[in-house]
């Protein structure tokens, strides 16, 4: 789908795509968004869920490529998707590659009803303006790198954190005690932040320069690290984050 013009005003959902309705197993490949603009403003009681997915009974979607849409969408006090996929049945989305975008008013990029619904998702070389909110909900694990704007809020204790440009840690509830894996390709760099220090918090880079794992300790707002992976383990550009 290419080069078309999709708009919503008011006291409407906004759900431009959706695969609804399927009951049969059936496997949907190498889908395209290419050029599109997604013009929105609706009221707060409605939705924009810009590619919707209610398919159930197995069905997947395997292989979508997202790139060089405009996403200008104002979803009022409902969140704004660009993937959501609600349903429990269905066997997912996979291999999603999302670069070339910009976006105006972005909330929760990608949403999944379930871990392992919607994975091994790249956004990349997007342009994210004006928007202060997260990139994903807690049941996506998306590779995020070399972005403009944007970022991911960390708040779950355990958790294994995304690879993403920049993380940023809310410790208002708990303590996010957290792992950050090894990185997937040479030259990938992540920046976390603590946004909230309520509670202090320990991360562990699983192979770092000077320990295998290394755990830098964030207690006060604003403590950084920025890290860089060299093909095998994290090296540390800067940091005010305590080792």
């Amino acid at each position: 789908m290419t080069n078309n013009v999709f708009k919503a005003l008011g006291t409407t959902n906004f759900h431009p795509v959706w695969f609804y309705g399927v009951t049969a197993a059936v496997e949907y490949k190498n889908f395209r968004f290419d050029g599109n603009t997604f013009d929105a403003d609706v009221d707060g009681s409605y939705s924009s869920r810009i590619l919707r997915i209610d398919a159930g009974s197995g069905s997947t979607i395997n292989g979508l490529t997202i790139s060089n849409n405009l996403f200008n969408v104002d979803p009022g006090s409902y969140a704004c998707y660009l993937i959501y996929n609600g349903y429990t049945t269905n066997d997912g989305v996979t291999n999603v590659n999302i670069f070339g975008n910009t976006w105006r008013h972005a909330d929760n990029i990608l949403y999944s009803s379930q871990a392992g619904k919607l994975t091994n998702v790249y956004v990349h070389d997007n342009h994210f303006i004006d928007t202060t909110y997260t990139m994903t909900n807690a049941n996506c694990s998306p590779i995020v790198q070399r972005n403009i704007g944007g970022y991911i809020t960390c708040s779950s204790n355990g958790m294994t954190l995304p690879l993403a440009d920049c993380l940023l840690l809310d410790s208002d509830d708990n303590a996010v005690d957290a792992t950050l894996p090894d990185g997937t390709e040479m030259g990938q760099r992540v920046i976390i932040r603590m946004t909230n220090a309520d509670n202090e918090s320990d991360i562990s880079v699983t192979h770092h320069e000077t320990s295998d794992p290394e755990v830098f300790l964030f207690d006060a707002v604003d403590e950084y690290l920025s890290l860089e992976w060299t093909g095998t383990e994290w090296v540390t550009i800067a940091a005010t984050a305590t080792p």
